[in-house]
């Protein structure tokens, strides 16, 4: 699992979800992305995973 930076300048993560209070409680909450739908664990709403999007200049031939 790791950070992603949105097109807005928010935080959001990526990954398979099992991390996610681990990596996003690190993030003060005024920079995480605000998008829904809101990803729920123990309790507390995270923002959504985030799309993953590979540049075609940093794709492998």
């Amino acid at each position: 699992m790791f950070l992603l930076t949105t097109s807005t300048g928010k935080r959001t993560w990526f990954g398979c979800g099992m991390h996610v209070p681990a990596v996003m409680d690190s993030i003060p909450k005024d920079e995480w992305c605000g998008c829904e739908p809101k990803t729920e664990k123990n309790g507390t709403e995270y923002p959504p995973m985030g799309k993953l999007i590979i540049l075609p200049q940093y794709q492998a031939d």
